[in-house]
């Protein structure tokens, strides 16, 4: 995330059912959104992953792993999020979800 300190501690505190391997942001690497997720992918040892996203920042950050590291980044577009339609005016053929559940049940089957 390209979000600072503390933000994504404060949500999974509240949202503890959650499980989560680990997590990187800018408030706590100083890094580029880019740099974190190939970064957590490495420590990680992941190859492919599916990162959803709801900005024009995450949709480039992953083509950029995609284009210059090993790692292999599908991105799934958040349409309920807060940048959705800037993704959608470069590519209008994005895969995207409208709701969380949708996105969790495509991913489960």
């Amino acid at each position: 995330s390209n979000c600072q300190e503390g933000y994504i501690e404060n949500f999974l505190n509240y949202a503890k059912e959650l499980s989560l391997v680990g997590f990187k942001s800018h408030g706590h690497t100083g890094l580029p959104k880019h740099q974190n997720i190939a970064d957590l992918c490495r420590e990680n040892d992941w190859n492919k992953v599916v990162y959803l996203g709801d900005t024009l920042s995450d949709f480039k950050s992953c083509a950029w792993v995609n284009q210059e590291t090993e790692i292999c980044v599908k991105f799934h577009l958040a349409t309920w999020g807060f940048g959705a339609q800037s993704v959608l005016d470069i590519c209008p053929d994005q895969v995207r979800f409208s709701n969380f559940r949708n996105w969790w049940d495509h991913l489960c089957q």
